[in-house]
């Protein structure tokens, strides 16, 4: 039966998922589920969510304190206010995605750090940024 066949292989690629993600400390907990109340209520509060429709997977993901909507659908990764947040995940779940809270301590990134600096500009700009000072202060 293909259907079965599908679950199958969903299955086996969420296993070694949980396993690469236990590799950083990370656990992902259904966001429907009793322990992602909290998550539900205040979703500003989490670190990162991902996301899942039949083979698509991306990312909402909290760099310093600015979310950055990471869906490779979009031509680059896109700002999300606090507000948006919980509005962007409902809708998502209306579309038939399956979301998850991710959780644990993450290591910081240079995409953090740059958020701090310049917190509403694309993360392609704070790469650039990022590239543009490291440039700079290697080559000077």
């Amino acid at each position: 039966n293909l259907l079965v066949l599908i679950l199958q292989s969903f299955l086996i690629f969420f296993f070694f998922f949980l396993l690469a993600l236990n590799v950083w400390n990370l656990t992902i907990i259904p966001f429907m589920s009793p322990e992602a109340e909290d998550a539900r209520k205040e979703p500003e509060n989490e670190k990162a969510f991902i996301l899942n429709s039949h083979q698509h997977w991306f990312t909402i993901r909290k760099f310093g304190e600015y979310w950055y909507n990471l869906n490779s659908t979009l031509p680059e990764p896109q700002f999300v206010s606090n507000t948006f947040l919980g509005m962007l995940l409902a809708q998502h779940q209306n579309d038939g995605y399956f979301v998850f809270v991710v959780r644990g301590e993450f290591p910081s990134s240079q995409a953090d750090q740059m958020a701090l600096i310049t917190p509403r500009l694309g993360l392609p700009l704070l790469f650039i940024y990022s590239l543009f000072i490291y440039s700079f202060i290697f080559v000077y």
